[in-house]
């Protein structure tokens, strides 16, 4: 699961940010099924989704 999370980032930093959401999104899931919502590697991986997320929706908005 951490090697995911880290091949997201990679992906993130490439450029590659459709294909990293999806992995986090992945990885997200996996650690809210095994440890819980609440769980501070949960927490970061969401907040790591959320900030790639928005920054896609800000990209969009502003290319409009």
């Amino acid at each position: 699961m951490t090697a995911r999370a880290n091949l997201a980032v990679s992906y993130q930093e490439a450029g590659r940010t459709s294909e990293a959401i999806a992995l986090l999104e992945q990885v997200v899931a996996d650690r809210k099924r095994l440890f819980g919502n609440n769980h501070p590697s949960t927490l970061g991986a969401s907040n790591s989704l959320s900030r790639w997320q928005s920054a896609v929706d800000d990209l969009g908005q502003s290319e409009a």
